[in-house]
């Protein structure tokens, strides 16, 4: 039992602590109702507000660290104040809708016009909170006129560029604005005007700009930037040059340094080690000050696993120096170096000397099967050199097309056993670099047929022994094969006579409008999904934005979440992150994807709204062409989908034209998915797509030719709906559902998965994000009432990603959508 004394001490102490919160909350303004938000605007220059709903658990974390932020800012010069807003009074309803609220907690920062409010996008602690809204109230850059006040910045600054600028009208100094602008959460940028006061001794061209930076963690390491002044050159190498001299692989601490170097397309250099050591740590510093574009990493190896298996670098005695260069797409290897080794390894790279290092196993001892096996040390000589055509299998141990091609491509290799003139060889391409730019792998398996002269035609057709042999047959004679890379389209009737017994019907976009408008409206209302042939998409566009799509699956984690799914749900979504349907699903669906919506520029007013802004694409360096493929597949479904508005509206007696206004401005959204080939499980309850019904007005799908996908129209039964050459897959989604008044269905599907990887082009067209949704007068009989409340596209959206993405609310670390505790 606690002695008196003891229990007075702990009552005194829980009363300064709740009053010190007391206090600070105090500090935070609470604003009722829009006229009271607009006094603040004029009396408060700098205004941080919290708009929030009491329920949300996101918003009672943030509670007590924006009160102590607040408390902490009150003196501040120039001033910083802090409010918040509940969003759930209906005073405060009007500010909700000014400031487009989509979840909670939402921050912005107002500087005397609400109309120009800026999203909040800093820590959610106190002291973060703090640093953040201290760097937006300052001007992005500052001058300094004493060299006492260029001390104090360097003290008191991670990371600083000082530069001399003769005049802040120029054009220098212009473009010093901006990437001080475009880095101020990261690097702190200040000026002057005497050049004295940072260059005393200079002796020639003095009128000229000198930028420096420095680093307060390494204070006698001063960059000087050479290159020419232009926004793109200065940022790239203001964030190359404020990372440390060495980073060290693993350190939590340097994860968002590590994330810079990984993601630039300059040149980085990774030393492995066992164990560190004060010699290697000087020459890499040493390697790191002379080249101005050169990441320096030093990985541990018992602290660097992941990185040896992503570049399958066995960790050795000694030192082993990898130098991988993005922009040629080249490594260079030196096992079994020593620390004096780094500068004339540099100096051999950057006089083109090196030899390129290739990932590669070594030959087997025997290699006398029906299909040769190569690797990366003998793939040019046995494939160019060889005088003889070589087919090329290139695969992944662990994928399901690959395991299933396996006793077909050794039967194919067994048919030629007996022709000299052939070479059918495989190579496993996880375990060996590809030595020749002329082949790629952007998806497993691919078929390559390499001639005796070394032309390469890759094969796009169908995996079967027959259609193998035809293919080699055809491309040996100089004969027109299936090798382009296209999909197989099977002939129109036979397309549609195979439909027949399928669980949906086909609609012709070759027949005329009221006739393809007739058949849709017939299988609107019965199935809610049909086959769509005669759409006039490209088979080579298909092929190639596919191949894309695998190729940037194939990436490591670390690359697809460098580009991770944002606030508006633009980017990445990894494998289980969605589960479509929570109450049978035991965990995450096995799929993972991408969101890439209409393009909306950053600095517009449509981009205000939730779910719009620019997309997030891969670097092109890194998938060449990957952007232009996918926005072109993009825009060729966009189109294909108006034109199916129009025939909903002539089905629907409503006239051509009539879903146009709708469509203004469409959120609609390419989805591309790739599947793992985990077989699905239903008694356990795990599912490639769990059940659901989709959320918008159409989904145009495009998918490989691996079956999955099953629909259920009558609540009990499921039936598949396999994909069919040449034809796309729509289905209607919940809106149309409820413009109609549930006439017309939007039906309830999933995808199991029978064991294989599957990949698939789903694109969702969807209204205007303020597109009120309810029953039209047409589909309501006298006195009754709608089956589905109104509401309006976006917020129907909202509420459904909320439902179904565990990431949504906490991409880019921001909130749950309002209406949703």
């Amino acid at each position: 039992m606690m002695a008196p004394k003891g229990r007075l001490a702990a009552l005194l102490v829980a009363a300064l602590c709740l009053s010190s919160t007391l206090t600070a909350a105090a500090d935070v303004i609470a604003v009722s109702g829009e006229a009271h938000l607009q006094e603040l605007v004029k009396a408060h220059p700098f205004l941080a507000v919290e708009l929030y709903a009491p329920w949300c658990g996101h918003c009672k974390k943030l509670e007590p660290e924006w009160a102590k932020a607040a408390a902490q800012l009150k003196d501040h010069d120039p001033p910083i104040t802090l409010a918040k807003v509940d969003a759930t009074e209906k005073a405060n309803e009007p500010l909700k809708a000014l400031f487009k609220v989509s979840g909670f907690p939402t921050i912005k920062i107002i500087k005397g016009d609400t109309a120009k409010a800026a999203p909040y996008e800093g820590p959610r602690d106190e002291a973060g909170i703090v640093a953040y809204l201290k760097r937006q109230v300052l001007p992005a850059y500052l001058q300094l006129a004493s060299a006492e006040e260029i001390a104090a910045a360097k003290a008191e600054s991670e990371v600083l560029v000082l530069a001399y600028l003769d005049s802040n009208t120029s054009a220098e100094f212009k473009t010093f604005a901006e990437v001080a602008d475009q880095l101020r959460n990261d690097i702190d940028f200040r000026f002057v005007t005497d050049r004295s006061l940072i260059d005393p001794g200079c002796a020639a061209d003095c009128t000229s700009p000198l930028l420096t930076m420095h680093k307060r963690e390494e204070p006698g390491e001063v960059a000087t930037y050479d290159g020419k002044l232009t926004p793109e050159l200065l940022s790239g190498w203001a964030a190359i040059k404020s990372l440390p001299l060495v980073l060290k692989f693993g350190s939590p601490s340097g994860m968002k340094h590590l994330q810079k170097a990984f993601s630039a397309p300059s040149p980085r250099l990774i030393a492995v080690v066992q164990e560190e050591s004060g010699e290697l740590l000087e020459q890499l510093q040493q390697a790191s000050r002379a080249n101005a574009e050169l990441a320096v990493i030093l990985a541990v190896a018992k602290d660097s696993q992941r990185l040896l298996d992503f570049y399958k670098v066995p960790a050795r005695p000694g030192v082993t120096l990898l130098l991988e260069d993005p922009k040629a797409a080249a490594k260079y290897l030196k096992a079994d170096a020593k620390p004096s080794d780094v500068p004339e390894f540099l100096r051999e790279f950057q006089e083109g000397a090196l030899e390129r290092w290739l990932k590669s196993e070594e030959p087997p001892a025997d290699n006398s099967g029906p299909v040769r096996v190569l690797v990366a040390k003998t793939f040019e000589e046995e494939v160019f050199g060889g005088g003889k055509d070589v087919f090329v299998e290139l695969y992944a141990p662990w994928c399901g097309h690959c395991k299933k091609l396996e006793p077909i491509w050794d039967s194919v290799g067994k048919a030629l056993a007996g022709d000299d003139g052939i070479v059918v060889a495989k190579m496993d391409a996880t375990q060996n670099d590809i030595p020749t730019p002329k082949i790629t792998a952007k998806g497993y398996p691919t078929l390559v047929f390499v001639t005796a002269k070394g032309d390469v035609v890759p094969f796009g057709g169908k995996r079967e022994k027959a259609d193998l042999l035809s293919f080699i047959a055809s491309t040996r004679a100089g004969a027109d094969g299936n090798h382009d890379g296209k999909l197989a389209s099977a002939p129109p009737v036979a397309a549609s006579q195979a439909a027949t017994a399928l669980a949906v019907p086909v609609v012709s976009l070759a027949a005329s409008e009221e006739e393809a408008a007739a058949v849709l409206h017939e299988a609107c209302l019965e199935h809610g999904f049909f086959y769509l042939c005669d759409h006039g998409i490209p088979e080579a566009l298909i092929a190639d934005t596919f191949k894309q799509q695998r190729a940037f699956f194939q990436l490591c984690i670390e690359q697809k979440m460098a580009v991770a799914a944002d606030s508006n749900y633009r980017g990445y979504t990894p494998m289980a992150e969605e589960t479509l349907d929570p109450a049978r699903s035991r965990r995450g669906d096995t799929h993972e994807g991408l969101y890439f919506g209409r393009e909306v520029a950053a600095d517009t007013q449509e981009a205000q709204l939730p779910l719009h802004g620019p997309n997030q694409w891969p670097a092109e360096e890194l998938l060449p062409g990957y952007r232009a493929t996918t926005e072109a597949y993009q825009a060729a479904v966009a189109q294909l989908g108006f034109r199916l508005l129009r025939l909903l509206g002539i089905g629907l007696g409503l006239g051509a034209d009539y879903f146009q206004p709708f469509f203004t401005h469409p959120m609609y959204f390419l989805r591309p998915l790739h599947y793992s080939a985990e077989r699905s499980d239903e008694a356990a309850g795990l599912f490639a797509a769990g059940a659901h019904s989709d959320y918008g007005m159409l989904t145009l799908l495009c998918t490989d030719d691996v079956p999955g996908l099953q629909i259920c129209t009558d609540g009990a039964t499921w039936r598949p709906v396999p994909p069919l050459p040449g034809h796309l897959i729509v289905n209607l989604g919940d809106m149309l559902c409820r413009w109609t008044n549930g006439k017309y269905k939007s039906t309830v599907h999933r995808v199991i998965n029978s064991g294989r990887e599957r990949f698939s082009l789903p694109f969702f067209f969807e209204p205007n994000f303020d597109a009120r949704v309810e029953a039209l007068p047409q589909f309501l009989e006298a006195g009754q009432p709608p089956v589905f409340p109104p509401t309006t596209a976006g917020q129907h959206l909202l509420d459904k990603y909320h439902s179904t993405h565990a990431g949504y609310g906490q991409a880019a670390g921001t909130e749950a959508p309002a209406g949703k505790a």
